[in-house]
C-alpha cells in the first residue's frame, strides 16, 4: 500500500516471533534458570543442571498405580522422564516458580508439574510445589503462561469438558480451579489479565468472546456453527469465521458484519483490513475502512490499481 508519504507492506504469512533461548531469575549470587539443558539451580560456585527426570515417578505427584503406568510407557518409548519444555516461569519475592512441562513420543503434553527454587536458600534442588488443575495451553519450548493474579500464581488451563483459571496461593500452599466454559479451541492474552477465547460449547455453535481473568467475567462476541477465529489481539477486535463456502468477518466493538470471499487472507494494514484471494497466491486484493467497511483501494490480476476511495 503505497500513499505519498509512506509504503505499507503486509507480509502473506506472518513472521513467527523469534524463540526465546532462556528465563534466569537472579538474586546476589543465585541463579535460577531454564534453557535447553534444563533447569539450572547455582548458589555461588555450585552448580546443578537437571531436566527433572525424578517427577514423572514422583510419590508426591503421583499415586502408585499412575507411576507404574508411567514407567511401562518410558520403557515402551511413548513417554521420556525428561522435561521438555517450560510453559512458564514467574518470580514471586525472593522465590523463583518455574511450570515445567513434559510431552510424549507424539510431542503431545501429558505432565505439567510446578517447581520452586528459593533464590535466598542453598539447595540445588529445586521444590516439588504440586500440579494445577488441567493443562495449558503451552506449545513453545520456552512458553510465558504463568501470571500473579492477586496473591496468586495463576495459568489458564483446559481438561476434558472445561476450561478455566488454575492458581496456585504460595502463602497457604493452596491448589484451585475457576471454570470459565466448556471445551476451549484458542486463546490469546490481550493483556496482563485480559483475553480472548474461541470454545465449542456443549449445545454445539463455537463461542467467541472476551474474559477478565481477574474478575472471572466473560464477555461472548460473536457465535456460529462454522470455523471462528480472532484476527489478532489489536483493537478493534475482529473475528473471522468461515465454511467451506462462504466467510465474513464480524467487528466485535461494532457489531457490524461483513461478507468476503471464501479462501481469502486477511491482515490489518495500518488503520485499514487488507483482503486478497487466493490466500496463497493472490490475484485480487481489496484495502477497506475498519469504520464503516468502505473500499480504500484495489488491486487486479494484472497487478494494476483499480480504484481508490476516500
Amino acid at each position: 500500500m503505497r500513499t505519498p508519504s509512506k509504503v505499507l507492506y503486509v507480509p502473506l504469512r506472518p513472521p513467527k516471533p523469534e524463540a526465546k533461548r532462556s528465563v534466569a531469575f537472579r538474586r546476589n549470587d543465585d541463579y535460577a534458570v531454564w534453557d535447553e539443558r534444563g533447569l539450572t539451580i547455582r548458589h555461588g560456585d555450585r552448580t546443578r543442571t537437571s531436566l527433572l527426570d525424578d517427577l514423572p515417578v514422583s510419590p508426591r505427584l503421583f499415586s502408585h498405580e499412575q507411576i507404574l503406568r508411567t514407567v511401562e510407557m518410558v520403557n515402551s518409548g511413548e513417554r521420556s522422564k525428561n522435561a521438555a519444555g517450560l510453559s512458564g516461569a514467574i518470580r514471586i519475592g525472593r522465590d523463583a516458580y518455574f511450570l515445567v512441562r513434559w510431552e510424549d513420543s507424539k510431542r503431545r503434553p501429558w505432565m505439567e508439574a510446578l517447581v520452586r527454587v528459593p533464590l535466598s536458600g542453598k539447595a540445588l534442588w529445586p521444590e516439588v510445589v504440586g500440579k494445577f488443575e488441567g493443562m495449558s495451553l503451552a506449545y513453545k519450548p520456552i512458553d510465558d503462561r504463568l501470571i500473579p493474579l492477586g496473591e496468586d500464581i495463576a495459568v489458564v488451563t483446559r481438561k476434558p469438558g472445561a476450561w478455566g483459571v488454575a492458581t496456585f496461593n504460595p502463602k497457604s500452599k493452596q491448589f484451585d480451579f475457576h471454570g470459565m466454559g466448556d471445551d476451549l479451541l484458542s486463546y490469546m492474552s490481550t493483556g496482563r489479565k485480559s483475553a480472548v477465547y474461541v470454545e465449542k460449547t456443549a449445545f454445539g455453535p463455537l463461542q467467541a468472546g472476551q474474559v477478565d481473568l481477574g474478575t472471572g467475567q466473560r464477555s461472548p462476541v460473536f457465535e456460529a456453527r462454522a470455523n471462528v477465529r480472532f484476527l489478532d489481539t489489536e483493537h478493534p477486535l475482529f473475528v473471522v469465521s468461515s465454511t467451506p463456502g462462504s466467510a465474513r468477518v464480524h467487528n466485535v466493538e461494532t457489531g457490524a458484519e461483513w461478507s468476503i470471499p471464501p479462501n481469502s487472507g486477511i491482515a490489518r494494514a495500518g488503520a485499514n483490513l487488507l483482503v486478497w484471494t487466493p490466500a496463497d497466491a493472490p490475484k485480487t486484493a481489496t484495502l477497506y475502512r475498519t469504520d464503516r467497511w468502505g473500499v480504500v483501494a484495489r488491486w487486479g490480476e494484472k497487478g494494476e490499481a483499480l480504484g481508490v476511495g476516500r
